[in-house]
């Protein structure tokens, strides 16, 4: 009787073992899956933060662009209530360009360069109440300005107040 009561006992223990052996793989699996979940749940909050910090970035820009488009639309309204008129006169042109200094500033490339320039000369024409508007040719890439004298249109260079005849208007 004691040996079947040890081989009993005996087989309870393997059979105790094998089930807590079992028991043991189903935690180191679930250990493995919760680990795998927690890096997916990570890369998600990774790319949830990313979503949002695109999502500020696309905020500031929808809120730059309707800034610009106000802007737009307050120039707009000014030059409709101003008058701008061209000049009477070619020697009245090169008084103004002699006056104004955007020829006298730096060219940087990529930062103020050609077009930079000819807004630039646009600008102050304007704010004297000048129309000087502006060219740009393709073959080379260049942006000029171009002002209307009687019925000639002359070629401004913005870099250096050179004005050439364009062309007659009628």
């Amino acid at each position: 009787m004691k040996t079947l009561v040890s081989i009993l006992f005996a087989i309870f223990v393997v059979i105790f073992i094998v089930v807590l052996g079992l028991y043991a793989h189903k935690i180191y699996q679930t250990t493995e899956l919760t680990n795998k979940l927690y890096e997916k749940v990570e890369v998600i909050y990774q790319k949830d933060v990313q979503i949002n910090n695109l999502n500020l970035e696309l905020d500031k820009q929808v809120e730059r662009n309707a800034e610009l488009q106000l802007y737009a639309w307050e120039l707009e309204e000014k030059l409709l209530l101003r008058e701008l008129w061209n000049f009477e006169s070619y020697g009245q042109l090169l008084q103004f360009l002699q006056e104004d200094a955007t020829d006298n500033l730096t060219y940087v490339i990529d930062k103020f360069d050609c077009e930079d320039f000819a807004y630039t000369l646009s600008r102050n024409a304007q704010a004297k109440g000048y129309e000087i508007g502006l060219l740009i040719s393709d073959k080379p890439w260049h942006m000029r300005n171009f002002t209307v004298i009687g019925n000639v249109i002359y070629i401004i260079e913005p870099q250096t107040d050179n004005v050439t005849k364009g062309c007659f208007i009628d």
